[in-house]
């Protein structure tokens, strides 16, 4: 026993100083807190992404949401200018049918006048009595039958272009009203929709950033963990090598080796 432990102290005293140089050799108990860290930062990294994850699913579901309200909001819009546009034909046909109001004003004024300038009134009697023979008494009641036909012609298109231009002109008005209505309605879905898509952005955009850091530290908390073991294991390795060498000794250089001489003397018989 006494030879095996001075043959080591002369291997370590042989053994060059870089040798010596022992790897640092981490404790279980130092792994094992490595390993407690890492598993600690990976649940986290898993319950944000997770968190996240359920963030992006939600946002995809608001942004499809405000898509189909800007849509809406699209198609409302083209909706309240075909209202408008109708709106603006009848109100066309309102004031053509005022037209026709002050046009049917004036020939009724005509017709009285005429009938001023012929002296006394333009009735079937005045034109008997006032003719000058049977020639003319023909003449006076065919511009008499003439004018009175085309007088209720044009009272009548006056009448009822003004009672359709005004039936055309409430419709519209009512229905450009509607669309009006509609279209804010729908504008302020629009709005509340791009709002909370947007807001919904900002928390993915914070829970973004608060997986990065976690996986950042996840990762420093692995490599921590690994170094440990490596250094662990190398260190050991040293032990073991340095365990073997011990064992196995180089006599030749410990030990003087003087030879087997064998029995120097024989005993007599």
């Amino acid at each position: 026993m006494r030879k095996k432990v001075i043959a080591i102290a002369l291997i370590l005293s042989l053994m060059p100083t870089s040798a010596l140089a022992v790897t640092p050799k981490p404790t279980k108990a130092q792994i094992e807190a490595a390993k407690k860290v890492e598993a600690e930062k990976k649940a986290a990294a898993d319950a944000a992404a997770k968190k996240l994850g359920s963030a992006k699913k939600t946002l995809r579901q608001l942004t499809d949401i405000a898509y189909a309200k800007r849509k809406l909001y699209i198609a409302a819009q083209n909706e309240l200018k075909e209202k408008t546009k109708k709106y603006e034909i009848a109100v066309e046909h309102l004031q053509a049918a005022q037209a026709s109001v002050s046009s049917g004003k004036r020939t009724i004024g005509k017709l009285a006048v005429n009938a001023y300038v012929m002296g006394g009134g333009f009735t079937d009697l005045d034109s008997l009595l006032h003719s000058d023979g049977p020639q003319d008494l023909a003449d006076r009641l065919n511009a008499l039958d003439a004018l009175g036909e085309n007088n209720s012609k044009a009272l009548e298109r006056f009448k009822s272009a003004e009672v359709v231009a005004n039936a055309a002109q409430k419709e519209a008005d009512l229905a450009k009203q509607a669309q009006e209505v509609a279209t804010v309605k729908v504008a302020a879905a629009k709005k509340e929709a791009d709002e909370a898509a947007a807001l919904q952005q900002e928390e993915v955009d914070k829970l973004q950033k608060v997986q990065d850091k976690l996986a950042k530290e996840l990762a420093v908390a692995q490599k921590t963990r690994l170094t440990l073991q490596q250094q662990r294991q190398l260190a050991l390795l040293e032990e073991a090598n340095a365990g073997r060498a011990a064992l196995t000794p180089d006599q030749s250089k410990i030990w003087r080796d003087t030879g087997f001489t064998g029995r120097s003397s024989t005993r007599s018989t």
